[in-house]
C-alpha cells in the first residue's frame, strides 16, 4: 500500500487551511483589509525581511561566532511561523508564537544593549541560564538598567492569556465573531489576523533601531530602516489592535456583525 492509498481524515482540514490562505490573499488584493491593513502587512513584510538579512549576514558578515545572528534567526522564524498560522486560520495558536516573539524580543534587546550579557548567557549551565535569563528575569534586568522592555509585564501577560494559558474564557473560540457557531480547525477573522500582524509589527518596529545602533544594519540601509520603522508605527496607530485591547476590539467587531444581521 502506497502512502496515497492510506486513509486521510485530515485532508479536509488541509483544504480548509489552503482556502483561508487564498481568502486572505484575495482580501488583501481586493482592499478588504483597508488601506491601513495593507500598509501594516507591507511594512511588516519588509521589517521581517530586514531582520532575516541580519540573521543571514546579507548586509555583510561580521566574522564573529554568529551567536547573535542565531538568536535573531530564531526570532525571525517565530515571526514567519506566526504569520503562516494566522493566515491558515489558527489565530490563538499564532498568538502563542507571538508570545515566543515577545520573549525573544526582550532577550535580543538585552543582548543588543549590553553585549556582555550575551557572553554571560553563553557561559552558564542550562540550569543557571534559565534562572538568570528566563523571561521575567530578562524583563526585570532591562527595567533595572533603565531600558523600556519591548514587551512589558502587562503585554506579556495578555499574550499568555490569549494564546497559551487555557482559561474558561480562552477555551471558547475567542476569535470567532459568530457566537452561535463553534468551529474546530481553521477560521481566521480579519480582526484576529490584524491583531497578530500588529503585535509582530510592534516588536519589529522596536527592535530594528536597536540592531542599527549595534551595527548590524550598515549605514547604507540606515534611511530605509528609519522609514520602515515610521511606516510600522503609522500602521500600528493608537494600538487598538494590540493584545491589551484585543477583547474590546473583538466586541466592537461582533457588534458590527450583529448590527449588519439585524438590517
Amino acid at each position: 500500500m502506497s502512502p496515497t492509498d492510506l486513509p486521510d481524515p485530515l485532508k479536509g482540514v488541509r483544504e480548509a487551511e489552503d482556502h483561508w490562505v487564498q481568502y486572505l490573499g484575495r482580501a488583501f488584493s481586493d482592499g478588504a483589509l483597508g488601506v491601513r491593513g495593507a500598509a501594516l502587512y507591507s511594512a511588516l513584510s519588509s521589517g521581517v525581511d530586514m531582520l532575516a538579512g541580519v540573521a543571514a549576514c546579507r548586509f555583510g558578515c561580521r566574522r564573529s561566532d554568529h551567536h547573535m545572528e542565531n538568536v535573531t534567526r530564531r526570532l525571525v522564524n517565530a515571526v514567519l511561523a506566526s504569520l503562516r498560522l494566522g493566515r491558515a486560520g489558527y489565530i490563538d495558536e499564532a498568538a502563542g508564537l507571538v508570545r515566543v516573539v515577545a520573549e525573544l524580543s526582550n532577550l535580543c534587546q538585552l543582548f543588543l544593549r549590553d553585549p556582555t550579557m550575551l557572553e554571560i548567557w553563553l557561559s552558564l549551565s542550562d540550569k543557571d541560564r534559565w534562572s538568570r535569563f528566563k523571561p521575567v528575569a530578562v524583563r526585570k534586568h532591562l527595567e533595572a538598567s533603565g531600558e523600556d522592555p519591548v514587551y512589558t509585564a502587562a503585554n506579556y501577560r495578555a499574550l499568555c492569556d490569549v494564546g497559551v494559558h487555557v482559561t474558561p474564557g480562552s477555551a471558547v473560540a475567542s476569535h470567532d465573531l459568530e457566537a452561535d457557531r463553534l468551529i474546530v480547525g481553521p477560521s481566521p477573522p480579519i480582526p484576529g489576523v490584524l491583531f497578530v500582524w500588529t503585535e509582530l509589527a510592534f516588536a519589529i518596529s522596536r527592535l530594528l533601531p536597536m540592531y542599527a545602533d549595534a551595527g548590524f544594519v550598515p549605514d547604507a540601509h540606515a534611511d530605509h530602516c528609519v522609514n520602515l520603522c515610521a511606516a510600522l508605527s503609522r500602521a500600528i496607530g493608537g494600538g487598538e489592535m494590540r493584545v491589551t485591547q484585543y477583547n474590546a476590539s473583538l466586541e466592537w467587531f461582533r457588534n458590527q456583525v450583529r448590527d449588519a444581521d439585524l438590517r
